[in-house]
């Protein structure tokens, strides 16, 4: 036997020991690594919802993290008039509404409503096109006014590092009573629920599918399994109860501070009978889901009591669809005018919706919109037997 053969074998013996302990080490490691949190990758900082599960997933069934104690939400609301008042010019009764629409016709509508998308935006959008926060956009040709912008709070000096694309909108006699946002990206969801802590918001809207017509819409940003959990940064969020209804579904989420161990439970009402395109053929479901959203708030401002210290009408409804603009807007156009006719009894739609975009720029998106929360004011006041049937055969000519 030559030398050569020699140490080859001597070689090959001990490579295949060598094979054979590597591969119980691998063995013994999967099996007793601890199982209980499973790390997605980081998302790419760009427009990419490809990764829909966007936050640290814990065990299913996760009972542990609810343990926490309920906050005290000490508000941030700076004090102010809402550009919505009571003694706003121009305003007319529902039945002059009706009027004015038999008399314009549809096609006086969509001359009223060009009239609004043609005045453009006074307000700058510096932080939105600083070149820094452009990959937390969702569209590149939809920026957020930077005198109404909300901003994070952070230890950091830079102060692009506070930027998320989102508004501040007022309500009805009551300054910043929405946040308008776009729906969340995989890199800017950690913002999201940032946003949602620091405003102490109860109520999280959601106008849109994540998904329509093969095209993400916005990104899972919640666990949508009973007794699921998302870790995004601080925060765990975990499904506690869902709620399916027909065009809409009502989950209620606990979300856990880690860094103070501090709970609060927040109401995600996210509409799924809205079009991609276009708008509802009625407002039934929509009147109800507003109400439902509504009735809800005031329930958690009364149950807070003294926990809560800001305005009577509670912290900003977060209201979000893909863009931010178009069902996000019609939805609080249709809200800030049914308030203001419960207060007065009447109305001026063309002056909110041009009120509302000098907050949330090109808010109320498309014709359909405008003319919806019209029909939508009316379909509110004939159910509560304020306004007969209309015959509306002539409208469209």
């Amino acid at each position: 036997m030559t030398i050569y053969t020699h140490i080859r074998r001597s070689v090959t013996r001990h490579s295949n020991a060598i094979l054979a302990i590597l591969i119980l080490i691998s063995v013994i490691y999967v099996y007793s690594r601890p199982s209980r949190y499973i790390t997605t990758p980081s998302p790419r900082p760009q427009d990419d919802d490809s990764n829909m599960d966007m936050g640290q997933k814990l065990s299913e069934k996760n009972v542990e993290g609810n343990k926490c104690v309920e906050s005290q939400r000490i508000s941030n609301a700076i004090p102010g008039e809402s550009i919505h008042h009571v003694t706003d010019t121009g305003t007319m009764t529902p039945v002059q509404l009706v009027k004015h629409m038999q008399t314009l016709k549809r096609h006086g509508i969509r001359t009223e409503y060009e009239e609004i998308i043609n005045e453009m935006p006074s307000g700058s959008f510096s932080y939105s096109r600083n070149s820094i926060n452009m990959y937390k956009n969702r569209y590149s040709n939809i920026f957020c006014l930077d005198d109404t912008r909300v901003k994070l709070k952070t230890s950091h000096d830079d102060l692009t590092s506070d930027y998320i694309h989102a508004n501040y909108v007022d309500g009805f006699m009551q300054k910043n009573a929405f946040i308008a946002a776009q729906g969340p990206l995989p890199n800017t969801v950690n913002d999201f629920w940032r946003m949602v802590w620091q405003e102490n918001v109860f109520v999280i809207v959601m106008t849109t599918r994540t998904e329509e017509r093969g095209l993400i819409k916005c990104s899972q940003y919640w666990p949508k399994t009973l007794q699921d959990s998302l870790k995004f940064g601080d925060i765990i969020v975990t499904n506690i109860k869902v709620d399916k209804k027909k065009d809409y579904i009502v989950t209620s989420l606990l979300l856990k501070d880690t860094k103070v161990g501090w709970c609060r439970q927040v109401a995600h009402f996210q509409f799924t009978g809205w079009p991609d395109f276009g708008v509802p053929e009625s407002a039934k479901s929509v009147l109800q889901f507003h109400s439902e959203i509504r009735q809800y708030q005031k329930e958690a401002v009364a149950f807070m009591g003294s926990n809560w210290t800001g305005p009577e009408g509670g912290p900003p409804i977060l209201v979000h669809c893909s863009a931010g603009i178009g069902r996000t807007g019609t939805l609080c156009a249709i809200d800030i005018t049914l308030a203001r006719l419960e207060v007065t009894q009447k109305l001026n739609i063309y002056d909110t919706v041009r009120k509302m975009r000098t907050q949330r720029a090109f808010t109320v998106q498309t014709l359909d919109q405008y003319e919806f929360i019209h029909f939508a004011v009316i379909e509110s006041l004939q159910k509560q037997g304020k306004l007969a049937t209309i015959d509306w055969s002539n409208y469209r000519l």
